[in-house]
C-alpha cells in the first residue's frame, strides 16, 4: 500500500485499518493506542412494537472487536502494549475478547473534567481498555500515574475530527507505555492525535484512516509540527529509519 504521507518519523495511509493490519508482519508494532468505532448496533426496528433488547445485538460490534483483537496480539510485540478507547457499553464487549488474548487488562478512566451530554447524571468519562502481557515494561522515571487520568477535551470548535481526542492525555499514555525509538499504530487514527503526540516523544508512528480527508488534515498538523522543530520549538529523538511499507 503507498503511503498517503510520510516523514522521517510518521507514515499515513488512507485505507481500511483490518486490512491494512493484516498485511503488516507479526512482531512489527510496540504500541497500538487507538479510538476505534465502539459503535452500539441497533436492536430492533419495527412500528408500534416494543422488543427488549439482548446481549445478542450486541454481536456485531463483538465480531468487529475480535477480529481487530487478533490482529492487534499478532502485530504487537511480546513486550507491547494495546490502548484502546471505549465507552460503559462497548467495555463489556472489548473486555472479555483482550482478557483471553493477553496476560493483563486493566480499565482506566478518562476524566474529561466536566460533565458533557445526557440526561440526569451526564457523560464526563470514557474507558481506556489497557492489555498487555506481564513482561511489558513501563516507563515511570519515579512518577506515579493515576489510573484516571484528567484531562479537558478538546473544544468541538477546534476539533478537525468530531472525536479527537486532547495532545496532552495522548501523551500522558505513551509517557508510560513507550520508548524513544519504539512503533506506534494507530489504526483509526482520525486527525492524527496520536501520530503527533508519538513523533513529539520521539517514536516512530503509524497511521490509518479510511477518510482521505482525515488523512489531509493529519497531514498538514504533522507538517506544522516539523516546521516547529525545525524552527527549534521543540527537540525529537535521533533514531534509525523505520520503514513498515517494505514489509507491506
Amino acid at each position: 500500500m503507498k503511503p498517503y504521507y510520510q516523514d522521517e518519523y510518521v507514515t499515513i495511509y488512507n485505507g481500511d485499518a483490518l486490512a491494512f493490519m493484516r498485511g503488516l508482519p507479526a512482531l512489527s508494532v510496540n504500541a497500538l493506542v487507538t479510538d476505534p468505532p465502539f459503535f452500539t448496533p441497533a436492536t430492533h426496528y419495527q412500528s408500534r412494537v416494543s422488543w427488549g433488547r439482548s446481549w445478542g445485538d450486541m454481536s456485531v460490534l463483538g465480531e468487529f472487536f475480535f477480529q481487530f483483537a487478533q490482529e492487534a496480539r499478532r502485530v504487537l510485540t511480546a513486550d507491547g502494549h494495546l490502548v484502546c478507547f471505549c465507552h460503559d457499553e462497548s467495555y463489556p464487549v472489548f473486555y472479555p475478547v483482550a482478557f483471553g488474548m493477553w496476560e493483563a487488562c486493566d480499565c482506566l478512566i478518562w476524566d474529561k473534567t466536566r460533565a458533557g451530554l445526557g440526561r440526569g447524571f451526564r457523560h464526563q468519562y470514557e474507558m481506556i481498555l489497557w492489555a498487555r502481557d506481564r513482561a511489558a515494561p513501563v516507563v515511570t522515571k519515579g512518577e506515579m500515574h493515576s489510573d484516571v487520568l484528567r484531562h479537558a477535551p478538546t473544544l468541538s470548535r477546534n476539533r478537525t475530527h468530531p472525536v479527537e481526542k486532547p495532545t496532552a492525555l495522548i501523551d500522558e499514555l505513551l509517557a508510560v507505555i513507550a520508548r524513544p525509538g519504539d512503533v506506534v499504530l494507530d489504526p483509526f487514527m482520525g486527525s492524527g492525535t496520536t501520530l503527533d503526540a508519538a513523533k513529539r516523544r520521539g517514536c516512530k508512528a503509524v497511521g490509518v484512516e479510511m477518510e482521505s480527508r482525515y488523512c489531509a488534515a493529519a497531514a498538514d498538523r504533522l507538517d506544522r509540527t516539523r516546521a516547529d522543530e525545525r524552527a527549534g520549538q521543540g527537540q525529537l529523538f535521533d533514531i534509525a529509519n523505520i520503514r513498515l511499507e517494505d514489509s507491506i
